[in-house]
């Protein structure tokens, strides 16, 4: 029971420890882009639990559910951007407004993937863990 315990304990601080090396690897990317920008809360806890569901959808073989989430993030990302080409805008102020889309975009795939990685890499972990418990509690049983 305590080896069980410690694997939980071990799987959620590798979900904190990923959750902060996420966090410092976007700070950065924006000021790259000249954007400093703290992850506001709400996007930092959909990369907490966007990395969750893809550990454990790997470590279940759930895998077509993985694509069926990312859909959903990006067709919900594709509504909330708007063409930044209004009207009133200069063609200097346009190109520069698509760039800056571009920028964004680009940053937010490159979380995207990030947190894919990480959240396999913690499928994986989960996948090891529990197979090691079952092991474990098999040799006890017999």
């Amino acid at each position: 029971m305590i080896n069980f315990i410690y694997s939980i304990a071990a799987i959620v601080i590798y979900f904190i420890c990923a959750h902060f090396i996420v966090e410092f690897i976007m700070f950065h990317l924006w000021k790259c882009i000249g954007k400093h920008r703290k992850a506001h809360r709400l996007t930092a806890s959909l990369g907490f639990i966007d990395r969750i569901i893809y550990a454990v959808c790997f470590a279940v073989k759930g895998y077509a559910f993985i694509g069926v989430w990312l859909g959903i993030k990006v067709v919900s990302r594709l509504v909330s951007y708007r063409d930044p080409t209004g009207k009133d805008m200069s063609m200097p102020e346009r190109e520069k407004a698509f760039r800056e889309e571009g920028e964004r975009k680009n940053v937010y795939l490159i979380g995207n993937a990030i947190s894919l990685v990480l959240g396999i890499l913690g499928g994986i972990f989960i996948k090891v863990v529990f197979d090691h418990q079952l092991a474990t509690l098999e040799g006890f049983l017999k």
